[in-house]
């Protein structure tokens, strides 16, 4: 009785987690007695004993409440702890896979945009890079080779296998050659074939996770001064060069003229002065500006030439009388009046008749000085690039009689400030930084007055303002930054030189043929060769853009404030491709995918058994079960090889069951003798022998006694479409150097 229970309660709870083969000592105590050849009086009364203890338990049992679907779901939960206890170090390594791609991912995020340099010492990006890369890949890989190792044993748990196919599951988990080996061998297993699919794709992941940290050319802010000149004030005039009856022009703006004419820029910018080291410099306020400048008009005026004359076409009697005869060329300064002179009036203005394309015309041409606005200004590669918003002319003005003995100057105040944010609104008395004292013209634009000349200048239009009778003009105040004026000196000063280059209204300047008069210089030539393209507006830019320049450049010192920015320098800089991180991020959810499902087809398929993933002791432990000694060679690994294609395997848990054997005749109950003990019939004796072993059985599986597990040799089984899978994925890898 003793014996017996202790049979029956040796078992534990808790499944063993690595032994193959696993039977308690005291259990085999027990079966060694109940395999004995002959049933004694002893063990029958056990026998009857057990069915008495275990009809009493089964009648505590129902007067006990059923707790059976609460042992199950903790039975579950303890399975699946002591599943993902067993599997913690893959877990860990894909885990590690993953803080790796975010450390890759959070270094370059960290490092986009900036120049390429060291990392730490001598460590560069890509260093780094491919040290991150490379510890992916290994906590990658690890996991997809344990789950490997593991669906071998799931492989053979499902039924019968070749024996041989131990050998593509443990090559598939060694590297990319077993797994290339493995998908011609056994595509059939999908399983282990995404597995052995990771394994082969991870051969590209250093390569794409290089590919990630891409460089381009980049502009980056660094020390140094950019600026770029501008001004509200220009005033430059030389004494020196000034005589009784003019002003003289400063040597820059006299030279800026002729380059103009002579050699022009090519383009707005070329000429503007600007300082930038790097040749690359961005400026505040997105590059909003606005600065004194000269601009120009051009107009065909062909439809005032006098045709009178067959060979001799001129202009007005009002308009210098310019002629043309034969091939000739002439230009002079319009012919001003006192009605003309108005705040309208341009800095200079000429005229000219002379061969234009299909006919004898005329064109009127003038420069003045006027306020630009720009946006968008930077220096790229040593070229400013900006756009104009706006051109607006200043007011010409003059004292009452403008044959006066001071000469006339231009003028603006308003709504146009040098820069974004400054308040231009007058007010009526200085106050602050608005101090520039203005007067009203009669079209609503406002004007400066020179300080030195605050009593002595009055607009012509002055006289015609509402209340401007009754007395003096009110006078408004204005920042700085918002009045805009072109000297008296410098107005004077390139009127004259512009007089002498275009002709005076006594002297035009003349260009004729081979069989006229010639008189000219080259400027003139150049003029005349431009009318007849039609092209003397783009003559005219040349000579604005020139002009402007020296105006930028020499601005009055107290009001031109330069346009100041950042310099930058062009750099090779990091750049973050995310299309080449997907190939990683495929990659880790394949793995995790992977392992998830040999962890639950663990639990479905093969519970009890413990996880013995990649270990090749289980292989040594367990044996083969039902091989001959013929049918194990052990000359060369060949012929283990050939032999294990042949053998068809199943992974099985083997248990040793009690058996009854040479059971003794069976005696009537008539017969019973009191103080004996019935002996039961052969059909009783047989079914108490079947009894006892599915209750050995169902009791070893309760208490977690799994006995042994064995490779068992099956008979052959007919697969015709394994065999083909087989044979045709066996001579194409033969092919491959696999």
């Amino acid at each position: 009785m003793a014996e017996t229970s202790r049979l029956l309660d040796t078992g534990d709870d808790n499944p063993p987690n690595t032994s193959c083969l696993h039977q308690p000592p005291g259990d085999q105590e027990s079966l060694s007695k109940l395999h004995g050849s002959s049933i004694d009086l002893a063990s029958l009364r056990t026998v009857v004993a057990q069915d008495d203890s275990t009809a009493a338990t089964a009648q505590t049992s129902e007067k006990t409440p059923p707790v059976i679907t609460e042992t199950k779901s903790r039975k579950h939960s303890g399975r699946l702890i002591r599943s993902l206890a067993h599997w913690a170090p893959e877990i860990i390594s894909l885990v590690i896979s993953v803080i790796a791609l975010g450390a890759i991912i959070s270094v370059i995020k960290a490092l986009e945009g900036k120049p390429v340099r060291n990392v730490f010492g001598a460590l560069t990006l890509n260093g780094l890079i491919q040290i991150l890369s490379t510890i992916l890949k290994a906590a990658l890989l690890m996991p997809v080779a344990e789950a490997i190792g593991e669906q071998k044993w799931l492989w053979f748990a499902t039924g019968p296998k070749r024996l041989s196919d131990i050998g593509e599951f443990d090559l598939a988990s060694r590297g990319p050659r077993g797994s290339l080996r493995f998908l011609f061998r056994l595509p059939h297993n999908k399983a282990t074939c995404l597995g052995a699919v990771i394994t082969l794709v991870s051969l590209g992941l250093d390569t794409f996770t290089q590919l990630v940290v891409q460089t381009q050319d980049c502009v980056i802010d660094t020390k140094g001064q950019a600026m770029l000149f501008r001004t509200n004030n220009y005033t430059m005039w030389d004494k020196n060069a000034s005589t009784t009856s003019s002003l003289g022009l400063d040597s820059q703006m006299n030279f800026a003229i002729f380059q103009g004419l002579l050699d022009p820029p090519l383009n707005a910018t070329a000429n503007l002065p600007s300082q930038c080291i790097s040749g690359n410099c961005t400026f505040v306020n997105d590059g909003v500006y606005s600065t004194l400048a000269i601009c120009h008009s051009y107009k065909n005026i062909s439809n005032l030439v006098d045709r009178t004359h067959a060979t001799l076409q001129t202009l007005p009697n009002s308009i210098a009388n310019l002629s043309y005869h034969e091939n000739s060329f002439s230009s002079a300064e319009v012919n001003l009046t006192d009605a003309m002179y108005t705040e309208n009036m341009p800095l200079f203005q000429f005229e000219a008749i002379a061969d234009l394309p299909g006919r004898i015309g005329a064109l009127r041409a003038s420069v003045f000085p006027c306020i630009q606005s720009f946006s968008g200004v930077r220096i790229s590669n040593s070229q400013i690039q900006q756009t104009l918003m706006a051109t607006t002319p200043l007011a010409r003005i003059c004292k009452k009689g403008w044959n006066s003995s001071l000469p006339p100057y231009y003028s603006f105040a308003g709504n146009i400030p040098a820069f974004p944010g400054i308040d231009c609104s007058p007010i009526d008395s200085p106050l602050g930084n608005k101090t520039v004292p203005a007067h009203e013209l009669s079209d609503g634009r406002h004007y400066i007055i020179p300080l030195e000349h605050l009593h002595d200048y009055s607009n012509y239009s002055d006289a015609n303002i509402p209340g401007r009778a009754s007395g003096p003009q009110k006078t408004l105040y204005y920042h700085p930054l918002c009045t805009w004026t072109f000297g008296l000196g410098a107005t004077e000063a390139i009127e004259t030189v512009l007089r002498q280059t275009f002709g005076s209204q006594k002297k035009p300047r003349l260009l004729a043929g081979m069989w006229g008069y010639y008189e000219g210089e080259y400027w003139i030539r150049l003029l005349s060769e431009a009318t007849k393209k039609n092209q003397v507006d783009s003559y005219m830019r040349g000579l604005v853009w020139s002009m402007t320049a020296a105006v930028r450049r020499n601005g009055d010192p107290s009001n031109s404030p330069y346009l100041r920015g950042t310099v930058q320098t062009t750099e090779t800089c990091v750049q973050f491709e995310w299309k080449f991180l997907l190939y990683n991020i495929a990659l880790i959810i394949a793995a995790i995918f992977f392992l998830s499902f040999t962890l639950i087809s663990a639990q479905n398929i093969d519970s009890q058994r413990s996880c013995w993933k990649s270990a090749a002791l289980p292989l040594i432990w367990c044996g083969l079960e039902g091989i001959t000694q013929a049918e194990r060679p052990v000359d060369t690994k060949e012929d283990i090889g050939l032999q294990s294609r042949t053998l068809r395997v199943h992974l099985v848990r083997k248990l040793d069951r009690p058996e009854i054997s040479n059971p003794r005749p069976a005696i009537h109950p008539s017969s019973e003798k009191e103080g004996s003990f019935p002996i039961p019939t052969k059909s009783k004796q047989r079914q108490q022998g079947s009894d006892v072993g599915q209750e050995f059985d169902e009791e070893m599986q309760t208490k977690g006694q799994i006995g042994r597990w064995v490779l068992e040799k099956t008979e052959k089984t007919k697969d015709s479409r394994d065999r083909r899978i087989r044979r045709w994925g066996g001579k194409l890898s033969n092919w491959l150097p696999i």
